[in-house]
């Protein structure tokens, strides 16, 4: 993806570098369910700002939206606190999660 590809080859490049990202997902989402299932699943609980984890998530997922015609747009409350206390990788998963969901 940092060489100069012609537009097929960056086409191609795009979607193998999202499959691979779907398959990680995926993955990921089966050591979890089995981690659940075994009561092993450990959830982090650190300090992190809600809007820049929910910016960079919408980040990540706008070029799959885009890629269907669709436009991505995240807006949060302005009540809604940014500093929170918890797990930005769970919350992370499970928005990417709802995005590939039919």
């Amino acid at each position: 993806m940092d060489t100069n590809l012609n537009p097929e080859q960056r086409e191609y490049a795009e979607m193998a570098q999202s499959s691979g990202e779907s398959l990680r997902s995926l993955i990921n989402d089966i050591l979890d369910f089995s981690k659940i299932e075994a009561r092993k699943l450990d959830l982090e609980t650190l300090n992190f700002d809600l809007h820049s984890t929910l910016k960079d998530t919408a980040d990540m997922l706008a070029v799959s939206a885009h890629e269907k015609g669709l436009e991505l747009v995240c807006l949060v409350d302005p009540e809604v606190p940014s500093l929170l206390h918890g797990d930005p990788g769970r919350l992370r998963q499970v928005l990417v999660n709802l995005e590939e969901m039919p």
